[in-house]
């Protein structure tokens, strides 16, 4: 589960698809993912879904999206998509 104790990878992905175990030696979830269900799942990033820390982070997963206030958000000029994965050109 994401934020458990780890000493090795394996320990967290085995677990958690997309996780991995920190410097800080707890399981957090990939970059460009975020945890959901109380940390039992690390999910892709999604427009005003999850958290973020910088727009690299949003880009990674969204292209021509940013980081807004914590959450991946669409840049000026693009629609978020239904299934808020994708940045659309207005």
């Amino acid at each position: 589960q994401v934020g458990s104790a780890c000493g090795i990878d394996e320990e967290c992905s085995s677990a958690v698809t997309n996780s991995y175990c920190a410097a800080d030696g707890a399981c957090k979830c990939k970059f460009g993912y975020y945890s959901a269900n109380g940390g039992a799942e690390c999910r892709p990033l999604e427009i005003g879904e999850g958290s973020c820390s910088s727009d690299t982070e949003c880009t990674a997963k969204i292209p021509s999206s940013e980081c807004a206030n914590g959450r991946c958000r669409c840049r000026v000029g693009y629609l978020t998509s239904e299934d808020k994965t994708q940045c659309i050109k207005r």
